[in-house]
């Protein structure tokens, strides 16, 4: 009898360390607003994990801080329950909605007032956003949602794979689309620190591939571009409402945010509401010119130039630091003939399109 009673405690012990926590739909964001902290760490490996995994970040120390609202569709504009809170449409019906604000710009192009739409079902899915533009409230919708997370209960080493697409008309100006290739792994499980606490954890892994298109009617010609692919680690735990931490690598820092209490009066309520300020000079030119760029923050800058051909040409792709930033390009003109051309700035999710022309 001893030796079944060791045997059975043994048995637990074994099991204990091997579990997993179950994380289901109801793990994933509700009705809230949470704090997040937003902070960089140089040459630090985020992709280590596996079973039973502790992953030490305790040593963090937020640059900034930001309030992410949640709230139900219902309580979103007019014009947009009527795309996501629709019975007769089931694949785009969500279940909740963020507000994330903000100002985006692409040349003469206004976005503002973003919502992106998201649904429970049988994984965690983005149906698409509603955004204003040019004034205009504007639906994107998502020919197939985006999957963000494999199935629930999310279970170690299972996988998810989407390809999505979106597109809308923008009044005066032409046509801007987009598609999103997001893959997904649950690479590992174990127990995360992090200055907001100790909490065990599922880690999943995604890659995301994303090509914007836009058309300009006034040139009668169009082109598409791909941005730099995204590696997203991200820790969830129960009952959270939002991911315990989220970390994008790069090759000079890591990108990090992780859910925190608030630890400063005055919070940024989202980084994207604060413009990045971007000055392309001189816009008449023999083939040399420089970009000013004043970033909120320190971030990825990617550049290429587009032909009305709609040859893209990638010019740079780097990590540029918080403040002003001046670079300068030398165009060959055997390749850059005289012309006018498009110069697309790309930070997160904002696209700058600024015109040159070259004599």
């Amino acid at each position: 009898m001893k030796n079944l009673s060791l045997f059975l405690i043994l048995s637990f012990c074994v099991f204990s360390l091997t579990a997993q926590i179950q994380i289901t739909e109801d793990d994933m964001p509700y009705v809230d607003t949470f704090c997040v902290s937003i902070t960089t760490i140089p040459e630090f490996d985020a992709s280590l994990t596996g079973e039973n995994y502790e992953w030490d970040y305790s040593f963090l120390e937020y640059q900034s801080q930001r309030m992410d609202t949640f709230t139900s569709v219902s309580s979103t504009p007019y014009i947009y329950q009527l795309a996501y809170n629709n019975f007769l449409d089931p694949t785009h019906k969500a279940n909740i909605a963020q507000h994330t604000g903000g100002e985006t710009s692409i040349q003469n192009i206004s976005i503002t007032e973003n919502y992106d739409y998201f649904k429970n079902s049988t994984s965690y899915l983005k149906v698409g956003s509603g955004s204003t533009i040019n004034s205009v409230p504007t639906v994107m919708k998502y020919e197939d949602p985006e999957i963000l997370y494999p199935e629930f209960p999310l279970a170690y080493q299972s996988s998810s794979s989407s390809f999505s697409q979106a597109g809308t008309d923008i009044p005066t100006i032409g046509y801007y689309g987009q598609t999103i290739k997001h893959q997904s792994i649950v690479d590992g499980y174990g127990q995360l620190t992090s200055p907001f606490g100790q909490f065990d954890v599922v880690r999943v892994k995604s890659v995301i591939n994303i090509r914007d298109t836009i058309y300009y009617e006034s040139y009668s010609f169009g082109f598409g571009f791909d941005r730099p692919e995204v590696v997203e680690y991200i820790w969830i735990g129960k009952n959270q409402g939002i991911p315990l931490m989220k970390i994008i690598p790069s090759t000079t820092s890591n990108s990090v945010e992780y859910k925190d209490s608030v630890r400063n009066a005055t919070i940024v309520k989202n980084l994207i509401n604060n413009k990045n300020s971007i000055v392309v000079y001189p816009t008449i030119s023999d083939g040399n010119f420089s970009i000013n760029i004043n970033l909120i923050k320190q971030n990825n800058v990617f550049i290429n130039i587009t032909d009305l051909s709609g040859k893209v040409t990638n010019l740079y792709n780097q990590r540029l630091l918080k403040g002003k930033n001046t670079l300068s390009f030398s165009l060959n003109k055997n390749e850059f003939p005289a012309n006018i051309y498009l110069v697309n700035i790309i930070i997160e999710n904002e696209i700058i399109v600024k015109k040159i022309i070259l004599k």
